[in-house]
């Protein structure tokens, strides 16, 4: 057995406040949330709150156009630094097409040799 395998029942999940940007690629309105797919990591399932059903509905029109929104709330991380899931969603809006931070991230994501 390895040392990281014998920690894992050490380490839990925890909670940490986050800040994502990323795409809206689908939802749930029975659930009452909607799935986020960071510009880098993993789709996160996220509650939709009363007032940001109308931000996560144009977001998810836009989506085939490249229409980005930022979230904050808070998240839970697994143990190997994964973010899981949101539970909360204090703030959600569209980003400008030309969003500085988000272009940067999509950058730090690209393959060598993509010039």
């Amino acid at each position: 057995m390895s040392s990281i395998e014998q920690l894992r029942p050490l380490v839990r999940e925890r909670r940490i406040e986050v800040s994502l940007r990323g795409a809206v690629c689908g939802s749930d309105q029975k659930k009452r949330t909607f799935e986020l797919q960071p510009i880098y990591g993993d789709k996160v399932s996220a509650p939709i709150a009363k007032g940001h059903l109308a931000t996560v509905v144009e977001a998810f029109k836009g989506r085939e156009d490249g229409r980005r929104v930022l979230v904050q709330g808070a998240g839970w991380y697994d143990w190997q630094n994964r973010l899981r899931k949101l539970d909360s969603v204090d703030h959600i809006r569209l980003l400008d097409r030309l969003d500085v931070a988000a272009r940067l991230a999509e950058f730090r994501e690209m393959e060598d040799g993509w010039l």
